[in-house]
């Protein structure tokens, strides 16, 4: 059974200049496998020489052509979001103003008698309670339906939101990654979006390379 070890590095900053030849200089080992008579064990020693290099980084004119990228997309969340809150502010107000006749036409609620003179600290403030929720009329069937429809489209547009910022780092390369990676935590991005610690810097173009 041919067992090895590796030395694993990446070339993006290592050159190698110098590696240890293990199985090929080694015919006995080769022939008969590890261990064997003249090596006991069942690892050949491994051992490599490299030229260390700085990472490289993303051009200038490509790095704000990302962050150009990045904000767009960004800006874009942001108007739809507020396009879909003005809608939906407006379909309520709507609904307000067609079960207003409605509310003015029902009978008042009920009135409940003010607590007994002599009634301990915690049993007002039970009455109070029960007197602050009985003077509320419970929504209608119309005001549930569209709080249902409001959620329903706000968790909608969070999943297609989500779903974009996912597909603009997926289609990143590892330099862009890393000039990402410099000014914002993309998962916290990808979660939170324009909510995001650090995007507020790129949204005001003050990126600095």
């Amino acid at each position: 059974m041919w067992r090895l070890d590796h030395v694993l590095y990446t070339a993006r900053t290592l050159q190698v200049l110098a590696c240890w030849q293990t199985l090929e200089a080694d015919a006995t080992s080769a022939r008969d496998g590890l261990p064997n008579r003249a090596c006991p064990s069942d690892h050949l020693p491994v051992g490599a020489a490299f030229a260390v290099a700085p990472p490289p980084v993303l051009p200038d004119e490509a790095a704000r052509g990302l962050a150009s990228r990045l904000v767009a997309l960004t800006r874009t969340q942001v108007a739809e979001r507020a396009t879909l809150a003005d809608e939906l502010e407006a379909e309520q107000r709507k609904l307000a103003e067609e079960l207003q006749p409605q509310a003015a036409a029902a009978p008042p609620p009920p009135t409940r008698a003010p607590p007994e003179e002599g009634a301990g600290p915690k049993a007002k403030s039970k009455a109070k309670a029960k007197a602050k929720g009985k003077g509320k009329a419970p929504p209608s069937e119309a005001e549930i339906l569209l709080l249902r429809a409001r959620r329903e489209r706000e968790r909608e547009l969070k999943i297609a939101h989500r779903e974009q910022r996912e597909s603009f780092v997926s289609g990143l390369s590892e330099l862009e990654t890393d000039a990402l990676e410099a000014w914002l935590e993309p998962a916290e991005w990808l979660e939170r979006g324009q909510e995001a610690r650090g995007i507020a810097v790129l949204l005001k173009d003050e990126v600095c390379y």
